[in-house]
């Protein structure tokens, strides 16, 4: 088996710098970027900063060492961000560094996944003043720091007022000042909001209204 693994992890074209047989294990790692492989001999696969090329409904294709892998994620597959909050694939995306445990498909560089972590993404939870609005999906919000947060609205993002009365991405203005919850992500330095309240909205400035001179 270990032998089967190491040449099929050299046919794609490259090989994993540091590759080596230690007792019963197969592993790799590259410095800086703290990438690491490991193939026991039963199959079973832990792959560290994974970096995420792209996502479709069930399979996630990541590059490692130099070489593309499929990843095949099942039902029953464990998403979890950085801090081990539960995820979902649509809080996935390309460019993202992905921990990866799950079964070596034989003869192929291949994962049958049973859990990933996100190491780019972590909860979000923060208030601010919304200083632009960029229509359909994105503003970007002040935080009382000074920070500044991009944040994107997607389809199933809840967007209410403090009563709870639902609001839409219109009702979203600049000088609006909003609570917004969702999922932060490092490399992008975008929050993919699941929920944002609108808590007060500015004060439309009304022109005075001209008195006509009175005629003599």
């Amino acid at each position: 088996m270990r032998v089967k693994t190491r040449r099929m992890l050299q046919s794609g074209g490259a090989v994993i710098a540091g590759l080596a047989i230690a007792g019963s294990t197969l592993a790799a790692t590259v410095e800086p970027a703290r990438q690491a492989l490991t193939i026991n001999p039963n199959g079973q696969v832990v792959m560290t900063h994974g970096q995420l090329e792209s996502i479709t409904s069930s399979v996630l294709t990541v590059s490692h060492h130099g070489l593309i892998w499929t990843v095949n994620v099942a039902e029953n597959t464990k998403l979890v961000r950085r801090f081990w909050g539960a995820s979902k694939f649509a809080e996935f995306q390309v460019g993202d560094l992905l921990n990866i445990k799950g079964t070596l498909v034989e003869g192929q560089l291949a994962i049958n996944a049973n859990h990933i972590r996100n190491t780019s993404i972590r909860e979000a939870n923060f208030s601010g003043k919304v200083e632009s609005v960029t229509a359909p999906d994105t503003f970007v919000v002040v935080k009382p720091d000074g920070v500044k947060r991009t944040v994107k609205v997607l389809a199933d993002t809840v967007i209410t007022n403090p009563k709870g009365e639902t609001k839409t991405f219109a009702d979203i203005t600049v000088g609006s000042r909003v609570f917004v919850g969702g999922v932060w992500n490092r490399l992008t330095e975008t929050v993919t909001a699941r929920k944002v309240i609108i808590r007060s909205q500015p004060t439309p400035v009304v022109a005075p209204i001209e008195t006509p001179a009175a005629t003599q």
